[in-house]
């Protein structure tokens, strides 16, 4: 398992799907989403439910996680 390929890739689609959110439903929606996904796949590594107790998929959640986390910090200094 290439740890840092699997991080990667997270923060890739996350970007890809935050992107799309804020062209085709702006950007409001997208930090919308975003909150929430950062807050459910916390939820999910801190508890390791189900998918998240999988190695490989835990890092995926986390990748994703950092990307959101990332994202919404950025937003919020824009916002100022």
């Amino acid at each position: 398992m290439d740890s840092g390929r699997l991080l990667a890739e997270s923060e890739r689609l996350e970007d890809q799907r935050v992107r799309w959110l804020a062209s085709h439903r702006g950007e409001r929606a997208a930090r919308a989403f975003a909150e929430r996904t950062r807050a459910i796949y916390r939820s999910a590594v801190v508890r390791r439910s189900a998918p998240a107790g999988n190695p490989s998929f835990r890092l995926r959640l986390i990748g994703s996680y950092c990307y959101l986390k990332h994202y919404l910090s950025d937003a919020r200094r824009l916002a100022e």
